[in-house]
């Protein structure tokens, strides 16, 4: 029976190339049924689709943001993680073996073995190891850092989640962010994400001193509500108290930001994991608790102003007032609180890195006597300012002979780096201070600069001739002419402070600042904070008339 209306034609009609009109209650065209011929209804060709243009394809993604494409992205999350399973098993060894020692604030358990369940539970903690154990192939491992940017991406700004496995995937991810140098630099994004982290997920307070709202009828319960709360885990304390340890190491080595104040709850936290049986437990919370005094003199130190004229003013620790005294009494109550948890460690526990987290604090402590405004008299800057050469050459001998063995040299934690780079800066500082009884010979003397220099650029090329190229990050690249370029600078300025002939020191300058040094500014400052820093300023040209100023 045919139907109104009716968009096809009868073959009869259509080989005719005849008008097809349909006639009511009967089962036949009007042409057909005039005709008596027979009517049969042809079926419609296939038609061709038109093929999809990039354009087409843009715009319904534009038109359609929650239809199919949106739908293949998660699909795509979704899918087979991008590793091997075996990538994924070295990486885990890889780490308990030998990253693990330098941030025990993630750590895998014996069940961790397992890479598949490893998967299930931690999928982007899974993903990060997996790249950071692609030691044989660093295009591999930088393929993988980017599949982690793409995880973070689509889970945490698509899907806004908050896990402890995102949090503790950031944190390996910002620990070794040398690994992916090449890429664009988002360590600052890492950081603030792993903040924020912490924040949402609630690690940053005890969830059993939480307030929480009440509804009007519990409010007029006599008798406590009968939930029941639970302490944060360990692999959660963990992680909170390694996001406070790595806001407070890069924003003083490396970059200028906030980080994670020490509460009461990181104490309680810190107390726990102390309680541990674990080593490991015990080495995070003193790695924690030295930087947790730098963070705590350097809060004290940054009340004053560089600019204001506070000779013998400096806040008193003890009765948190402002009262008369030098920078001395600053200097002697926080060595002595160094000095006193130093004690505190088994000395058959005081490893390398131990030592240098220890010397750092103390480089930290005592460049406070390269500002002069802070000192009465020039004997007591003296004193400190020995003490800070003191810790720079206890820096250098801990860290330089680790240097010279490539298969830790090749592991290193980038803020490792960015210390070491801290504790030379500070030292070419003091070469240039003005003090009676003090010269940039003694400096040179006790820290021989080019001799560090010298030892930390063959270190680097030992390395480079033990792996293959696509065995080695594009850090130690990059790194290796930065090396040069800073030796070459640093004898170029020996050489302008050497000469004391005002004649001829324009002629040095001269000489010195048509030397290509060759630095990348660029790259250097992803170990430094160089913003607003005059006394980098000053140094970095030939010009050493200026006095420099105390690094924030």
């Amino acid at each position: 029976m045919y139907t109104i209306p009716r968009t096809k034609a009868c073959q009869s009609c259509w080989t005719a190339k005849a008008k097809c009109e349909p006639d009511a209650d009967y089962k036949k065209c009007k042409r057909c049924s005039r005709h008596d011929l027979e009517c049969v209804l042809r079926e419609a060709a296939p038609r061709k689709r038109r093929k999809r243009t990039p354009i087409d394809e843009n715009q319904g993604k534009e038109e359609h943001p929650n239809g199919e494409d949106s739908e293949r992205t998660n699909a795509a999350a979704n899918s087979m993680p991008a590793f091997s399973q075996l990538e994924l098993e070295f990486g885990i060894h890889f780490y308990r073996s030998l990253l693990s020692q330098y941030f025990p604030f993630v750590m895998l358990s014996e069940t961790s073995q397992d890479s598949h369940k490893l998967t299930a539970e931690k999928p982007f903690l899974s993903l990060v190891i997996a790249m950071l154990g692609c030691t044989h192939d660093r295009l591999r491992q930088r393929a993988l850092a980017v599949e982690c940017r793409k995880y973070l991406a689509v889970h945490i700004f698509e899907r806004g989640e908050k896990t402890l496995d995102l949090l503790q995937g950031l944190l390996l991810k910002i620990h070794w962010y040398q690994l992916q140098f090449e890429l664009p630099k988002q360590r600052n994004v890492f950081m603030h994400l792993a903040m924020a982290m912490v924040v949402d997920l609630e690690l940053n307070k005890s969830p059993l001193a939480r307030s929480r709202l009440q509804s009007i009828v519990d409010l007029g319960k006599t008798y406590e509500p009968t939930v029941s709360l639970t302490d944060h885990n360990l692999d959660e304390k963990r992680a909170f108290l390694g996001c406070l340890y790595l806001s407070s190491v890069i924003s003083k080595s490396a970059t200028h930001m906030d980080g994670i104040r020490f509460s009461e709850h990181a104490e309680q936290c810190c107390e726990y994991l102390e309680s541990s049986q674990v080593s490991s437990d015990q080495d995070a919370v003193r790695m924690l608790r030295l930087q947790q005094i730098v963070e705590r003199f350097e809060t004290v130190r940054s009340s004053f102003s560089q600019g204001h004229q506070a000779k013998d003013t400096i806040q008193n620790i003890v009765f948190s007032e402002t009262s008369q005294v030098n920078a001395m009494l600053f200097v002697d109550h926080w060595e002595a609180e160094l000095i006193r948890y130093w004690a505190r460690i088994p000395d058959s526990e005081k490893t390398d890195l131990m030592w240098v987290q220890y010397d750092y604090a103390r480089i930290c402590l005592y460049e406070i006597s390269i500002e002069e405004s802070w000192f009465i008299n020039a004997v007591d800057r003296l004193k400190v300012l020995h003490k800070c050469v003191a810790a720079i050459k206890r820096l250098h001998a801990t860290f330089l002979p680790v240097t010279q063995q490539p298969a830790i040299l090749l592991n290193i934690p980038s803020h490792l780096f960015a210390q070491s780079s801290h504790g030379v800066f500070v030292a070419i500082q003091l070469c240039s201070v003005r003090c009676d009884g003090w010269s940039y010979t003694f400096v040179e003397q006790e820290l021989n600069l080019m001799h560090v220099f010298d030892v930390s650029i063959r270190s680097i090329e030992t390395m480079l001739a033990s792996y293959l190229p696509n065995q080695l990050p594009e850090f130690f690249f990059r790194i290796t002419p930065i090396g040069a370029g800073m030796k070459k600078w640093y004898s170029a300025k020996l050489r302008t402070w050497e000469e004391g002939d005002p004649s001829r020191k324009e002629t040095v300058e001269r000489n010195a600042q048509e030397q290509d040094v060759g630095l990348d500014i660029d790259f250097l400052g992803q170990f430094l904070d160089l913003d607003d820093n005059l006394w980098l300023q000053n140094l970095l040209s030939p010009n050493d008339t200026q006095q420099p100023t105390l690094a924030s």
